[in-house]
């Protein structure tokens, strides 16, 4: 007997619904009254909610979910309906609370939800969530609604399989933190360590080159880089100057080196790298022959870069400065010698006794 009864009221409350979806209208709408409505409303209103196309919402969003509450005191609703859009656009609902003629207002509120997976322009697939609201409406028949404000959950793009961009840009700044002035002339070299694709064996490597300016700055473009500037993609950069210099007047000869380096670089669309302190490193050595001292001029001054372009001249650094002097012979011993042997002979004349003179008888 229980269980008949259970399928009677099952059967029954089934029916109910399809009754209630048929009134209002709309394929997969379900009406649930949260309350019982007050007396001075009716329901007879229709109302039409647009979906204003988003970033993400472009195309519409067949089956984005609508929800529409009636009520009159916040957080207390007494009718709730819910419905599918079918073109992702709009939904309709039928059957809306509204005020009767002289009764106070009754308020809706709107809301969309729903989750997206499109395809970008780069091959990569996107997914997300995302939702709008619209509150506080006064209801009446005919109401058009609009829901444009959005929030957006987006995971990270999937570009798996998609091949690497080769348009970024790298910015390489090299200024000598002990001087405070730009090393001009530096050759710098990218090597580029980016995955292998589907159906490819191993990690593919390249290297780029340019060379400094006279601020100090180069500039290579071509870089490559994923897509969304996603991980996957690193660059080790480095800086190399050599530089060797004669001074006329002495005959010295002296080398400068500046080095720089950062690894690990994520690749993207645009890097900028401005080389610190702790990432460079240089060199000076001075060399003089048996014959000559440093000056203090130089001239001659020759510049060589790690790779590529003409190179600049930069003031050599200070840090690490080797001399190397060869001493003149020794003149003093031989003249003190000289003169201390002349000075005993002209001692011994002016000592030794003269001889007397002889007495006539």
């Amino acid at each position: 007997m229980a269980l008949q009864y259970r399928t009677i009221r099952a059967a029954v409350s089934a029916l109910l619904i399809a009754v209630a979806m048929g009134a209002g209208g709309m394929t997969g709408m379900a009406s649930a009254l949260a309350a019982e409505p007050p007396v001075d409303v009716v329901l007879d209103a229709t109302v039409t909610v647009n979906l204003i196309p988003s970033t993400h919402t472009s195309a519409g969003v067949v089956g984005a979910l609508v929800r529409l509450e009636a009520y009159r005191t916040e957080g207390e609703p007494f009718q709730t309906l819910e419905t599918a859009s079918t073109d992702g656009l709009t939904a309709t609902f039928d059957g809306v609370a509204r005020a009767a003629s002289g009764a106070p207002d009754v308020l809706l509120d709107v809301s969309v939800a729903f989750s997206f997976e499109r395809t970008d322009e780069l091959g990569c697939i996107e997914r997300g969530d995302q939702s709008g609201s619209t509150n506080g409406i006064v209801s009446g028949d005919g109401l058009a609604i609009d829901v444009d404000n959005w929030a957006s959950s987006i995971l990270l793009p999937d570009c798996t399989g998609v091949a690497d961009l080769d348009d970024g840009v790298v910015t390489v700044r090299f200024t000598d933190q002990l001087t405070l002035l730009p090393v001009a002339g530096a050759g710098v070299t990218i090597s580029v360590s980016h995955p292998a694709l589907e159906g490819e064996e191993g990690a593919a490597t390249e290297t780029l080159t340019g060379t400094t300016d006279a601020d100090g700055v180069a500039t290579i473009d071509g870089v490559p880089h994923r897509p969304h500037d996603l991980p996957g993609v690193e660059l080790d950069i480095r800086a190399h100057k050599v530089a060797t210099w004669t001074d006329a007047a002495s005959g010295c000869t002296g080398s400068d080196t500046w080095d720089a380096a950062r690894v690990g670089v994520v690749g993207a669309a645009a890097v900028d790298i401005a080389f610190t302190g702790d990432e460079q490193s240089a060199a000076s050595s001075i060399e003089c022959g048996p014959n000559s001292m440093p000056s203090g001029g130089v001239a001659g001054a020759t510049g060589t870069p790690g790779t590529g372009g003409n190179a600049g001249l930069t003031p050599p650094p200070t840090d690490a400065v080797a001399l190397r002097v060869v001493a003149q012979p020794d003149r003093l011993g031989p003249a003190l010698t000289l003169g201390f042997l002349i000075g005993l002979i002209a001692a011994a004349l002016v000592l030794s006794p003269r001889p007397g003179s002889r007495r006539r008888r």
